[in-house]
């Protein structure tokens, strides 16, 4: 073979090493190029849906912060107000969690046998749902029937405007209700009780406590006039609801029912037949205790109207009516007295827990005052708060 020929082999041997190395080197790269481009898109994947999962994080954040403001706005605008919203949001997410149960139900291969027992269980839970909320309502609807005043108060009662304690605790200035301790600890007692009497006649006005006011104002109106003057609560131990005013003098009693209501809410004819149901009960009750028992005069005293129906039975059953008489909130409210045992010239502020059982004489040097000073002015000091078992001396 001549040297050309080997050349050629030789030439030819490095041009497939060649060609091979070439094409080996290519499948690498390739290779390593399909690696990078998998480990791209998976981290970009993940970039996605750490991008999502912090936007869903982000929106449920803010969510939340709704849900924050709209339970602390609902709840300052009242209980009723509140407790509304709550209920609509549980229902809501009673719903979402039915509607994952129908989505899972959805998506499972058809299983006959498991449908039936979640179709099962969700129909005994609705039984049983329905079958306590029938049971409240009868419970409710007979609260009313034995208790027809809850239906006048049930706003305020759901709203928790209504004290149901009868007492604060034992030893505790009714003032620190309404003061700081800073306040209560810097300032002399006559700031303080002032203070108080500000912030509890300017802050302290929910629905419940215009009603007591308004029952107050007609009580000072009367012991202004000479008459002994005695609140009955609606109901035994359950103080801010509208109370009954059994009004002395002579041998004449007026037994009135104050209303203090929105303006464009009327008296209905329940009202009328309620206090003279009272009448009636204290007539009886008189009329055995006396030989002569005193006149009863049933008075139905309102800052609203009546309806006719309602002015119709005052008229049959002889109740005097006082309509649109409107509550003055400027009235002297400090009660000033002089205790019968000691002598003592004592005032007490309308938050104090015996206010409503001090009876101001002026026959005997008690009075009303509009402000601690003017009380201390005439000689009287603020009275200490004792246990209730001393609240006979009152009397």
């Amino acid at each position: 073979m001549y040297p050309w020929g080997y050349l050629a082999i030789a030439c030819f041997a490095l041009l497939c090493v060649g060609v091979y190395a070439w094409v080996r080197g290519k499948a690498v790269e390739v290779k390593e190029s399909d690696e990078n481009r998998r480990t791209r898109e998976s981290l970009a994947r993940q970039e996605a849906a750490f991008r999502r999962e912090f936007d869903l994080l982000a929106l449920e954040l803010k969510a939340r912060e709704r849900l924050l403001d709209q339970t602390r706005q609902s709840f300052q605008e009242g209980y009723i107000n509140g407790r509304r919203w709550l209920t609509h949001l549980i229902a809501e997410a009673d719903k979402a969690m039915d509607d994952v149960v129908a989505v899972q139900l959805r998506g499972r291969r058809r299983d006959v046998q498991s449908g039936d027992v979640e179709l099962a269980r969700v129909q005994a839970e609705r039984r049983m749902l329905k079958d306590r909320l029938k049971y409240l309502e009868y419970q409710l609807a007979s609260y009313k029937e034995y208790f027809p005043f809850l239906e006048d108060y049930e706003n305020t009662i759901l709203n928790e405007a209504v004290q149901l304690l009868p007492h604060p605790p034992e030893g505790r200035d009714p003032v620190q209700r309404l003061l700081s301790s800073d306040e209560y600890r810097q300032l002399t007692s006559l700031e303080r009780d002032q203070l108080a009497l500000d912030r509890f006649m300017r802050q302290g006005l929910t629905p419940a406590a215009i009603g007591m006011l308004y029952d107050r104002y007609i009580g000072y109106l009367y012991e202004r006039e000479g008459w002994e003057v005695r609140y009955q609560p609606v109901a035994a131990g359950v103080k801010g609801l509208s109370e009954d005013l059994i009004c002395c003098k002579d041998d004449v009693i007026h037994v009135v029912h104050a209303r203090c209501w929105a303006s464009d809410k009327l008296i209905h004819e329940r009202h009328i037949l309620n206090l003279y149901g009272t009448v009636q009960m204290l007539s009886i009750r008189l009329s055995e205790d006396k030989l002569f028992p005193p006149k009863i005069v049933p008075r139905f005293i309102t800052n609203t109207r009546l309806s006719d129906l309602a002015r119709e039975a005052a008229a049959r059953l002889k109740v005097e009516v006082k309509e649109n008489f409107r509550l003055n909130v400027n009235f002297p409210v400090i009660k000033c007295r002089i205790d019968e045992r000691t002598r003592e010239r004592l005032y007490h502020l309308p938050f104090d827990d015996r206010y409503d059982d001090v009876r101001v004489e002026p026959r005997r040097g008690e009075c009303y005052a509009r402000t601690v000073q003017e009380a201390e002015k005439l000689g009287f000091r603020r009275a200490d708060f004792l246990p209730p078992g001393r609240r006979a001396s009152l009397q």
